[in-house]
């Protein structure tokens, strides 16, 4: 695989690059379970180091130093026949050495956030960019959840702060207005959520009493149907 791009694709890039309205802040590759590594965290391939590469030439070209580059890989697996899917994530920052001027990625801590299903009703809801934290009937009063824009402009030295998605706490940063019939459905879908776990675990542990019940019945049969053989035995030794 060759290490640069295409003079298309350089082409297209500059294309991308040019219908954004604010700085360009990253990109992101994914890869399908079925390219992913089978073991091990996930690093850049060297299609995926030479766009970057492409793209961090041209940050530089147009904003110097003061616009950082990000790399975000993700990939997904399956497990229990597909019932839990697993999303990787991992985030690099392109720079430029200043001894050879390689270009070096470095690793980024992430926290990320699952804004799907939280409006309180036990069903699962496709994830989306923001997701209100009210329920569906709470109309034009619901407060979103913001979201961090990949398009927006971010300074090398503050990209460690952007790929975090939650807030630290003494932050100071301005928390999202919430309702409090908003965190009323939120309590109660997890009030629901707890009970029914509850009940599925008592029906766990009523079959596994009874599962317990029938071995010991099986151990018992079983001791009776020795002693009949060795009394069997016996009984053809003396014959």
């Amino acid at each position: 695989m060759a290490n640069t791009p295409s003079l298309n694709e350089e082409s297209r890039l500059e294309e991308l690059s040019a219908e954004q309205s604010a700085p360009l802040l990253g990109w992101l590759s994914y890869r399908p379970a079925s390219a992913a590594a089978a073991g091990g965290p996930l690093r850049p391939s060297m299609r995926e180091s030479a766009v970057t590469l492409a793209l961090l030439r041209r940050q530089l070209a147009r904003y110097g130093g003061r616009q950082a580059m990000l790399l975000l890989l993700v990939t997904t697996g399956a497990d229990h026949n597909g019932a839990t899917v697993t999303w990787q994530f991992r985030c690099f920052q392109a720079r430029l050495s200043s001894a050879t001027g390689v270009m070096l990625l470095d690793p980024l801590e992430l926290q990320t956030l699952n804004l799907g299903g939280h409006t309180g009703q036990a069903t699962y809801q496709e994830l989306s960019a923001a997701t209100a934290l009210a329920s569906p009937t709470a109309g034009s009063q619901q407060q979103a959840v913001k979201h961090i824009s990949l398009s927006a402009a971010v300074s090398p030295v503050q990209a460690g702060s952007v790929a975090v998605a939650v807030p630290k706490p003494g932050a100071g940063l301005p928390q999202p207005g919430v309702e409090p019939t908003a965190l009323a459905a939120l309590a109660a879908g997890a009030r629901g959520q707890v009970a029914a776990l509850g009940n599925h675990c008592e029906a766990l542990l009523a079959g596994l009493h009874e599962l317990c019940g029938q071995a010991v019945a099986g151990e018992a049969t079983v001791m009776a149907l020795r002693r009949r053989r060795d009394a069997l035995l016996a009984l053809l030794a003396r014959a």
